[in-house]
């Protein structure tokens, strides 16, 4: 019996540690985090999204912690034995399963239909595609298996140390706030597109208001050309030279360039690229709300509301022109 609880606890501390680690290293940057959540392709609103990895980042600490200090459903009591109860590893397994075939299901939806190549299963520090992800779920799965057949049956008598009890339930709490804590303190709690005034259709550009060098663009009033490129796009970077013939054409309206990325890699992509229109980086999670899959994407706005919009190349200037004349 020594030895099937022994094994049993040995599986729930590595399952617990694997749970921990994931939870600290999504709450060191929940933001990146986020973001990996919308490659799902299941969640685009981006306060959706910022609310979904705390819930993940607050419900995977609890598990781990649990798991690791050996916190379990207390059931029955013991005949004859006052003060003593038996204890089965229901809770935190039960919550541990369900989770992981959750994560399965949607790792394996999101590689099928939506390409995505790093599950987030430990934020952005460590990169892992959907198929080594599934395969450790599948093995976690395995563990906690191994660790509930290994306590079944053999649940031993424990007496009831209200102070054991206490201190495992603060540690559970304590640990589970400080990663939640620690994600919300790193999460921006800025409002997320905001659709500008209540009309009908929503304005979800009028939100931008793009100042470059002095000069500013109000995106809610009157007609632009947006480009939502990726600073360490290929494609975006090709699709700047026809860009920039817009910029070129009279009778087009402005091009604006909102990007996604950083101040070095934003100052690398203007060097290579050599746009001839206002470029600035936006919030991440702005910008995949914005373009569906992957960038570029060019939308041709009027009044902060979207009139059409291009994947992966431009149209012609020509083109566009006929476009706006129509329309």
């Amino acid at each position: 019996m020594w030895r099937s609880l022994h094994l049993s606890r040995c599986t729930e501390c590595v399952v617990g540690l694997v749970f921990l680690a994931s939870a600290i290293l999504k709450a060191l940057d929940v933001q990146s985090f986020a973001l990996q959540i919308s490659y799902y392709g299941v969640l685009r609103d981006p306060a959706a999204v910022r609310v979904i990895a705390l819930v993940v980042v607050g419900v995977e600490s609890l598990i781990g912690a649990m798991l690791l200090v050996n916190s379990r459903w207390e059931v029955g009591s013991s005949a004859g034995s006052r003060g003593r109860l038996r204890t089965i590893p229901i809770v935190p397994h039960a919550l541990a399963v369900i989770l992981l075939i959750g994560f399965t299901g949607l790792i394996a939806y999101a590689w099928a239909f939506e390409g995505l190549e790093d599950c987030g299963c430990f934020g952005k520090f460590i990169k892992l595609s959907p198929g080594p992800s599934i395969i450790k779920n599948l093995l976690m799965l395995l563990l906690l298996v191994v660790a509930w057949g290994a306590g079944r049956g053999k649940s031993r008598e424990e007496p009831v140390a209200l102070a054991a009890r206490m201190l495992r339930t603060a540690i559970i709490v304590v640990c589970a706030a400080l990663i939640v804590a620690l994600g919300v303190y790193e999460t921006p709690g800025e409002p997320i597109r905001q659709s500008g005034q209540s009309s009908d259709p929503p304005r979800p550009f009028a939100q931008f208001r793009v100042e470059v060098d002095g000069q500013s663009w109000d995106l809610g009033q009157g007609e632009y050309l947006v480009a939502m490129l990726s600073t360490t796009c290929e494609h975006c970077v090709a699709m700047v030279s026809a860009l920039n013939r817009m910029v070129e054409t009279p009778g087009l309206p402005p091009v604006i360039g909102l990007m996604l990325g950083d101040e070095d890699t934003l100052t690398e992509f203007r060097k290579q690229a050599e746009p001839h229109f206002p470029t600035v980086l936006v919030d991440a999670l702005k910008f995949v709300s914005f373009i569906g899959k992957v960038p570029p994407r060019l939308f041709y706005v009027r009044d902060g509301r979207e009139v059409q919009f291009w994947d992966n190349e431009a149209p012609s200037p020509s083109d566009l022109l006929g476009i706006m004349q129509s329309r």
